[in-house]
């Protein structure tokens, strides 16, 4: 079983007449420069062994200089190509493969073939066979540069050579005896595949980053990743050099071309999608508690019928409702609810995140940055929308929506920029009881100051409301009210609107769908050798009341969102 989690056996269907004449390329054409092919296959024929090809390369084109020097160095392997919708699986196993080109390439799916050499470096491994070989001409292979020949040894064996026939009849030029190279370098490979194949009876070894260490006992390719940096890592591939992972195919997004390695789109696995978003909603002090709906996967929004209740006065309560004590036989006139509609449609959150090559190369690490990379950032703007959102393009916060929250006024001749234990007080009593029991105090850290100094008047003296007994001696309470104090980024500067806020957040909707989309390229930051990923978070938000409510018995209004006013 290869990188690819295939498998050919003897039953495959390799078609090979599906394309009588088929080319030799450079890496399945994938390089952007080297598409054109760099040779010719001149017979294939399938035995008891597996596959055998018998390729030329046309020293004539372009960059094939090249790619010989990239066999001298060992850095090529052998590799067949197919069309996509003509290719059948069945549990990993092959049943058809219409072979339709073969290519030289540094990362092919059966990691084993790497290493495809020229015939005299075979020979040299098997001296039996040099016999074969009159001295005059393997001194014109030499001198020809001839002949390079590749074993793949599990299912399919494979040979290739390069100048065969320009070579012999050079030496029938020159009366040397005529030698059959291809035969010499089939029984070559056949050789070298027979002590291979002692080899791994003798000791499986393991290949690094296959799926398999021994053709005895093959290993099924895990399905899924093991870490988000593991799939990183095979999207970093993807992006870099078209390496496919057949564990991106049940991930791979619509809308985006598969041919254009940068713009390769992927879901992020969905268990790890969900662990990215339990962290924003977890860790985050405000998204952990608004109320959190998921949508399904075919829609784009939601609408919610709501209650449209501004008054708790008689007449006013669920928007027209109105209950009477009659006498017998008595009359009542007939009320009912006044609704309205919510109206929340996805918008789309960007993040991008570099990740340099030292940083790819370790996906623990890699997976750890990304995470806290992507959760922090994608936190912070979520929850800055929910507080001051504009609504267009991204959630309603609700700074923005002045008709839901109460303000509550600073005390007369109050000091600038200051909050006192009386603007407190009157915060509490404005906010709606119900909601009393989850509100939380937020506030800008430059408030602090305020806090540790607050007092409660008692005769000529005073008494701490946030320190404890003890004074600084102990940690704070962290406490108003019995409500925890927190203090975020997204407060505004002390002394502004929205500088403390008193706010019950399982009263504000979010909405969001499903999985993070996750996209790399390597192209933005090339020349700083960094790959980009770029994540995307669908979500939308507002409050659930459309406005304050007056009591039934009383003229200030009450909300779940209650501010202080600037304190200029």
């Amino acid at each position: 079983r290869d990188l690819e989690g295939d498998t050919f056996d003897a039953a495959t269907d390799l078609a090979l007449d599906y394309v009588p004449t088929k080319r030799v390329f450079y890496d399945h054409r994938r390089d952007g420069e080297v598409t054109a092919p760099i040779g010719q296959v001149l017979e294939t024929k399938r035995d008891e062994v597996g596959l055998w090809v018998e390729a030329q390369l046309d020293r004539s084109r372009k960059y094939v200089d090249a790619v010989l020097e990239l066999v001298q160095r060992g850095a090529l392997g052998w590799s067949s190509g197919s069309i996509p919708h003509m290719v059948d699986r069945a549990g990993g196993t092959l049943k058809a493969w219409p072979v339709v080109e073969f290519s030289l390439t540094p990362t092919p799916a059966e990691p084993r073939t790497l290493g495809v050499r020229r015939l005299k470096a075979l020979l040299a491994e098997h001296p039996s066979l040099q016999a074969l070989v009159p001295e005059a001409a393997m001194s014109e292979m030499v001198a020809a540069d001839a002949g390079n020949v590749g074993t793949q040894v599990s299912t399919i064996d494979v040979s290739h050579i390069e100048g065969a026939s320009t070579m012999t009849e050079e030496i029938k030029a020159q009366d040397a005896p005529q030698v059959d190279v291809a035969a010499i370098a089939r029984q070559a490979a056949e050789e070298a595949v027979k002590a291979y194949r002692a080899q791994l009876e003798a000791e499986p070894p393991a290949v690094k980053g296959a799926a398999l260490t021994n053709p005895a006992t093959p290993k099924a390719q895990p399905e899924t990743f093991k870490s988000l940096g593991d799939e990183l890592q095979a999207v970093a591939r993807w992006s870099m050099n078209g390496t496919t992972d057949r564990r991106l195919d049940a991930l791979k997004a619509t809308g985006l071309g598969e041919d254009i390695n940068s713009q390769a789109g992927f879901l992020v696995q969905t268990d790890f999608a969900g662990g990215l978003l339990q962290n924003m909603h977890e860790s985050g002090a405000i998204l952990s508690r608004v109320r959190r709906i998921p949508i399904s996967a075919g829609s784009n929004g939601l609408k919610l019928n709501a209650v449209d209740e501004s008054s708790r006065a008689n007449g006013s309560r669920w928007g027209g409702v109105t209950a009477y004590w009659a006498a017998e036989a008595g009359t009542a006139t007939a009320s009912k609810p006044k609704f309205r509609q919510m109206n929340l449609e996805l918008n789309k959150l960007l993040a991008f995140c570099y990740a340099t090559d030292e940083l790819l190369a370790d996906s623990t690490a890699l997976e750890s940055v990304i995470s806290q990379a992507f959760a922090e950032e994608m936190t912070y703007k979520v929850e800055d929308a929910v507080i001051r959102g504009t609504g267009a393009g991204q959630p309603l916060g609700i700074l923005n929506n002045s008709s839901v929250y109460v303000s509550v006024a600073k005390e007369t001749g109050q000091d600038a920029d200051t909050f006192t234990y009386d603007n407190a007080v009157k915060m509490w009593s404005r906010m709606w009881a119900p909601s009393r029991r989850n509100a939380v105090w937020f506030i800008n850290q430059d408030v602090e100051p305020q806090l540790y100094s607050m007092t409660l008047a008692a005769g000529t003296a005073g008494v701490p409301v946030y320190m404890p007994a003890g004074g600084i001696s102990g940690a704070p309470y962290g406490t108003l009210f019995g409500r925890p104090v927190i203090a975020i980024e997204q407060a505004d500067t002390v002394g502004d609107l929205g500088d403390v806020m008193l706010l019950d957040l399982s009263q504000y909707l979010m909405i969001d769908k499903g999985g993070l989309q996750a996209a790399s390229s390597l192209h933005v930051m090339f020349l700083y050798a960094e790959q980009v990923f770029r994540f995307i978070y669908r979500t939308d938000g507002q409050p659930a009341w459309n406005s304050s409510l007056t009591p039934a018995n009383s003229s200030n209004t009450l909300s779940p969102f209650v501010l202080l006013d600037a304190r200029a």
